[in-house]
């Protein structure tokens, strides 16, 4: 199979022939159909072992099961949990998973979707429904932080949403937001082509932080009150504090990263 693998430290990917993964009992073999490049993939590159496949948001199809494997057959189309978690340790009894003292991940502790082919555990294979594309799938993982990020930010319908960050994220943020029933959804993002991707996605106001006091802007559109929900999804340290002006009294912040 071609995989794009590390072959030096420091250097780009390199996509080469490997042998294709064979899966062993508990593990089902993907064809990947489609796989993400995360922030992540790319901060992390230079750093990674030589000889990793990287990519932790994929999906595909199933071509072959391991033995013990009666949840999924081949043609069957999932797409992974990434993380490899031991089920035993403490803090998985507590199903606190996240914190598991050998905690792994598909793509970063292990090989992952930029490949032909990915051997999955079962406990992490996700079914996808009919109708829903292997390509739209794939975004489950990043689509998930948002989620979340709004399930933490308790939001309200009609509430108002701030958001700092326009990219992957951010932007699923936004559209998180908008399902969950937002009144009105502010984007702050300093590039232009992802404040036009912010307004083509429904945000009611970008804002570019590099031209306006952001915080004013914000207060003006909302009554001199500040948003509800603030969600800081640049990851940037020195943006956290405007993030946090930004908030109406007794309002909420979640640091999506």
């Amino acid at each position: 199979m071609r995989a794009a693998v590390l072959t030096e430290p420091g250097a780009p990917l390199a996509v080469v022939d490997l042998e294709d993964p064979t899966p062993t009992a508990g593990e089902v073999l993907l064809q990947v159909d489609a796989c993400g490049i995360c922030g992540s993939d790319l901060k992390a590159a230079p750093h990674f072992p030589v000889g990793y496949t990287m990519g932790h948001e994929f999906a595909g199809e199933v071509v072959e099961v391991g033995k013990g494997v009666t949840k999924f057959k081949p043609g069957d189309h999932l797409a992974p949990d990434v993380l490899l978690y031991c089920g035993e340790c403490y803090w998985c009894q507590r199903h606190q998973v996240i914190l598991c003292d050998h905690l792994a991940a598909l793509g970063q502790m292990g090989d992952g979707g930029l490949a032909e082919y990915c051997k999955v555990p079962v406990k992490m294979a996700i079914s996808i429904p009919n109708g829903l594309s292997d390509d739209h799938a794939a975004m489950a993982e990043p689509l998930s932080v948002a989620v979340r990020a709004v399930r933490r930010g308790r939001l309200a319908p009609g509430e108002r949403v701030a958001i700092f960050g326009g990219g992957t994220i951010g932007l699923f943020c936004l559209q998180v937001a908008r399902a969950a029933g937002a009144g009105e959804v502010f984007v702050v993002e300093p590039l232009a082509n992802r404040r036009a991707l912010a307004q083509q996605l429904g945000a009611s106001a970008v804002l570019d932080p590099t031209q306006v006091d952001v915080e004013g802007a914000l207060r003006q559109l909302t009554r001199r009150v500040g948003p509800d929900l603030v969600l800081e999804a640049s990851g940037s340290a020195p943006v956290m504090p405007l993030a946090i002006q930004a908030g109406r009294k007794g309002g909420r912040i979640v640091l999506v990263g």
